[in-house]
């Protein structure tokens, strides 16, 4: 992968995880491998909404997160982990 698209990726990531940080989530991101990132959210600050409401609030938290990583380039969201899934609250993202 050449630097711009290195840089593209690491920007990506790094875009999402500021936006998860400053809206709460705690975020905590993995090494890249084979072009895929996982960012896992070690806090939700919607937690009783979400469990209430799965589908409404981890849909919104999946917009959210494919909004920012389609903004900043470099990537795009592969897979979201809800609260009820075996690996829960976490993103999955592809670098491009």
């Amino acid at each position: 992968m050449d630097a711009a698209k290195r840089t593209k990726s690491s920007s990506c990531l790094g875009v999402l995880a500021t936006e998860l940080d400053r809206l709460g989530f705690e975020p905590a991101a993995d090494e890249p491998e084979a072009g895929t990132a996982i960012v896992a959210f070690l806090h939700c600050p919607f937690r009783e909404l979400a469990e209430a409401y799965p589908d409404l609030v981890c849909n919104l938290h999946r917009g959210i997160c494919e909004g920012v990583v389609d903004r900043a380039g470099g990537g795009s969201v592969e897979d979201f982990s809800t609260l009820y899934d075996p690996e829960p609250c976490q993103v999955s993202v592809g670098l491009r």
